[in-house]
Parts: C-alpha cells; sequence; structure tokens
C-alpha cells in the first residue's frame, strides 16, 4: 500500500510539472530550456509514479 500511495504522489507532481511547463511555455515566463527541463523531469516523474503503482 505504502508503494502504491508513493507512486501516486510522484504522478500527481509530475502532472504538475508537466502543466507548470505548458503554461510558463505558452505565457512565455520563462526560457526555452526551463520549459524543456519542466515537461522532462514532469513526464519521467509521471511514468515513473506509475510504474512504482503498479508494484
Amino acid at each position: 500500500m505504502e508503494t502504491v500511495l508513493g507512486g501516486i504522489r510522484e504522478m500527481l507532481l509530475g502532472v504538475q510539472l508537466t502543466l507548470l511547463g505548458y503554461v510558463f511555455q505558452d505565457l512565455r515566463l520563462a526560457p526555452e530550456e526551463v520549459n524543456g527541463l519542466l515537461l522532462l523531469v514532469g513526464t519521467v516523474l509521471t511514468i515513473g509514479g506509475f510504474v512504482a503503482g503498479r508494484g
């Protein structure tokens, strides 16, 4: 159960970072490198959380 909850938390953090990256990109609030990093880290965390949550 602990692994599942940790996976869900990781996925939610990944989704939030990905959305933040899209908002920054649309509003041009940060350089492209920062946007790319947010999108990449968010995607990796979402996928990692999914795999960890499946146990």
